[in-house]
């Protein structure tokens, strides 16, 4: 796996969380109720308050949320989008994709909290006033304690494996599990659909590879699946690694000719070193791609397997399935979609 701190590097912003260790536990206090102005005690609505387990631990929420703010745009965002809940505000900034990704629409009522990529504000969250916050457990380690003095905070693992998970845990938070089970649903039969149209290729090689700091990472591991690898095996293919070491092993220059021996490679479009990939000698001259039995994915669908979530695996299930099935009859295209 390419971490996302090191595709974009973050901005470091303890001094100003720092800032915040007495004014943000005030905010925390406001943003969970603060003082009780009722005469009497409040009385929690059915099923709360309840305990939620998560990749960042364990937390304690007293009541269904009204006010959820996702710290990132990334499989935070789409767990909150996946149990029906607008967020009032979601950390924001166009890594692939300018705007918001074509699964996370429905976050247009929200805050754009714009920054730098895989980069938290924990001021301008509080700001929001959140009664629940989610976050990337993978991208918040040094600002976790300072989001949970706001508000509860529940988390959702980067790259999990587990597609589902990320959605059961926020349906669980906010008191929508049926909302979650429905959105999962409709993802498997989305990946059900895809995989139908692939039927007659069940058991081929498939390899996804990038290119990344000068080398080639191979993202269909045969081994911890995760992200293109996930998707390439939901679809009933094989994913192939190549012989690297998992996950998303680098292949030096020499040993791109290991990838003869796929039936169908695809290209994820990490833009930067896309096009010095495509035009490298070396790649033309491997079999799949003079066979055009290679195809190369939009930056939409690169950004759905690498952040791979019950939104955005139907997007990526369906442009791979056609990616996959237009190489496999000797017509694919290493034109960049768009």
């Amino acid at each position: 796996m390419i971490p996302l701190a090191e595709l974009y590097p973050v901005e470091d912003d303890v001094s100003r969380r720092s800032l915040l260790v007495g004014g943000a536990a005030a905010a925390g206090l406001v943003a969970c109720g603060g003082a009780n102005t009722n005469s009497g005690p409040a009385v929690a609505p059915p099923g709360f308050p309840r305990a939620v387990d998560h990749p960042g631990g364990r937390t304690e929420i007293p009541a269904p949320p009204g006010r959820i703010v996702s710290a990132m745009d990334y499989d935070d965002l789409d767990a909150v989008l996946a149990v029906g809940v607008t967020p009032v505000a979601f950390g924001f900034s166009s890594w692939l994709v300018e705007g918001l990704t074509p699964w996370a629409s429905a976050a247009e009522g929200g805050t754009r909290l714009a920054g730098p990529v895989a980069h938290v504000s924990v001021e301008r969250i509080a700001a929001q006033r959140p009664d629940l916050v989610v976050a990337q457990a993978d991208l918040v380690s040094d600002a976790l304690d300072a989001l949970r003095r706001l508000a509860p905070t529940v988390t959702v693992a980067l790259r999990s494996g587990d597609w589902r998970a990320g959605t059961r845990t926020l349906g669980r938070a906010t008191g929508r599990e049926a909302q979650a089970a429905a959105t999962i649903d409709r993802a498997e039969l989305a990946l059900a659909d895809a995989r139908a149209r692939l039927a007659g290729l069940s058991g081929r090689r498939v390899a996804v590879i990038n290119r990344h700091g000068g080398q080639v990472h191979v993202e269909t591991s045969t081994v911890d699946v995760h992200g293109a690898g996930t998707v390439v095996s939901e679809l009933g293919l094989t994913p192939v690694d190549a012989g690297t070491v998992a996950p998303a092993g680098a292949l030096a220059e020499e040993e791109l000719t290991r990838l003869d021996e796929v039936d169908v490679l695809l290209v994820q479009d990490f833009v930067t070193e896309t096009a010095a990939l495509l035009g490298s000698p070396l790649f033309q001259s491997l079999r799949p791609v003079r066979e055009r039995r290679a195809a190369c994915l939009s930056r939409a669908a690169t950004r759905a397997c690498f952040l791979l979530s019950a939104l955005s695996l139907p997007y990526a299930a369906r442009e791979m399935a056609s990616a996959i099935s237009d190489a496999a009859a000797g017509n694919g295209s290493l034109a960049p979609p768009r």
